[in-house]
């Protein structure tokens, strides 16, 4: 289990961040693992073993983390929330 953020839009300017150009690779190299690892982290607030009825979970972030490595940056930033809906989905 882990989270695909391939198709995460970041809303706003984060520019004042990282200087302009290292910030977007650096989500995948160091921000997408470590939101990963909240899962493993934090099983308190996180507890998908509840959520999915399952006793035990094997957490491997390998199949995400090839996604994640693949994330089209110049298309993540955005100045307004985009909108989707069921279709937008069912059509990944």
């Amino acid at each position: 289990m882990g989270i695909d953020y391939s198709h995460v839009k970041l809303i706003g300017d984060f520019s004042q961040l990282w200087e302009r150009g290292k910030q977007l690779c650096l989500l995948s190299e160091y921000l997408f693992p470590a939101w990963n690892n909240l899962l493993i982290e934090e099983p308190e607030k996180y507890n998908l073993k509840s959520m999915i009825r399952k006793d035990d979970i094997v957490y491997d972030f390998a199949m995400v983390t090839e996604i994640n490595a693949k994330t089209p940056f110049e298309t993540m930033e955005a100045n307004k929330t985009p909108v989707y809906t069921e279709k937008t989905f069912k059509n990944l």
